[in-house]
């Protein structure tokens, strides 16, 4: 079972009893609540690393809650913020920043919602805020979107038509129907870019590279029609035009020089290392804890003397303040139901090493 799917299958048998969100503690000593899904990014106008929501599990009550909190991070720890006005708690949303702009942009995501009869469901949300710095901002009519998408990849395009590409996504909690379009991002609208798009439609990695000037998708669940939404090690790049397989041969599942296959990993551009870091993921019945690197067009393990227990979905960004990585949170298990609240650092570019941040 791929381990998003299992995600939306634990909501659906604690849905009934779970809240539509959940108030998440102040102060700056305050540390965030464990949490998986959540979105993470620098904002590099004003010096920010922002995280918001996510998803938790709560033993105590056998429930799934959905966060709504912004956080940043101090570069020693965790602070909650208080915008006037941010977004509604959901996990698995798509944030990226868009230099060309200079404002994160969030998009979709998958939320807990309670009725007016009191009746608990789940949606996938379609709307699109942006951060100033300060605030979120949103709920702009936008004459062409993406529609309802959890689990889609956002990220800076440097040679596309706008500032931001958006790709895959679930649009639908119950029929888990998967979106392969490409969107663009103008800083005012989207635009349906390429309709040619990797085989991976949702739990795929994606960042910005940011030395290559493209952007590189790894791994998520494959086509169900090719191999069952089984996970792939898939290496794919955007130019701003067209996806590439990378490879001299296309592979379905298992790629020469990937890799493992995974879904839920995370990755993102390290500019020490003038490459991208990827860590952890989940297969098809394991978790995973090894830290990879693509520079120059390839893939190469690193092996460092320290690492994160095997998590997936854990949310991860580079802060370009401190010159490090940032990952927080993840789930411990296939099923979800056990989350991760601890804060890595990944330091040292290529040649460096993990060390849990405290608290």
């Amino acid at each position: 079972m791929t381990a998003f799917i299992a995600v939306l299958i634990l909501a659906l048998v604690s849905i009934q009893s779970c809240t539509s969100g959940v108030s998440e503690p102040e102060g700056l000593s305050a540390v965030p609540q464990p949490r998986l899904g959540a979105a993470m990014a620098y904002d590099e106008a004003s010096h920010q690393l922002i995280m918001f929501g996510g998803e938790t599990y709560v033993s105590q009550t056998d429930r799934v809650e959905s966060l709504s909190g912004t956080w940043e991070w101090t570069g020693r720890r965790w602070r909650v913020l208080h915008p006037a006005t941010q977004p509604s708690a959901r996990a698995f949303a798509a944030m990226a920043y868009d230099p060309k702009v200079k404002q994160i942009v969030l998009y979709g995501g998958i939320a807990l919602a309670q009725s007016g009869n009191g009746n608990m469901s789940a949606y996938v949300d379609a709307d699109t805020w942006v951060w100033d710095g300060h605030n979120w901002l949103g709920n702009a009519y936008y004459r062409s979107a993406p529609g309802p998408l959890a689990d889609a990849s956002l990220n800076y395009d440097p040679n596309g038509i706008g500032g931001l590409m958006l790709y895959g996504g679930t649009s639908s909690w119950t029929k888990l129907t998967q979106s392969s379009t490409t969107w663009e991002w103008t800083g005012f609208d989207w635009i349906a870019a390429s309709a040619s798009h990797p085989d991976a439609t949702s739990g795929m990695s994606a960042a910005t590279d940011l030395n290559a000037g493209n952007v590189v998708l790894f791994g998520g669940h494959g086509s169900p029609s090719s191999n069952n939404g089984a996970s792939v090690s898939q290496t794919w790049t955007w130019d701003g035009h067209v996806w590439h397989q990378v490879g001299n041969l296309p592979c379905e599942i298992e790629c020469e020089g990937s890799p493992p296959p995974r879904n839920g990993a995370s990755i993102a551009y390290d500019s020490a290392a003038n490459g991208v870091i990827l860590f952890g993921g989940a297969g098809e019945s394991t978790l995973m804890s090894d830290t990879w690197i693509w520079i120059a067009g390839r893939w190469e393990e690193l092996h460092p003397d320290v690492s994160p227990p095997s998590r997936f979905d854990a949310a991860m960004a580079y802060d370009e303040t401190t010159d490090q990585l940032v990952l927080f949170g993840g789930s411990k298990n296939i099923n979800g139901d056990r989350v991760f609240g601890d804060t890595w650092i990944w330091k040292g570019g290529s040649s460096g090493t993990w060390s849990r941040a405290s608290p």
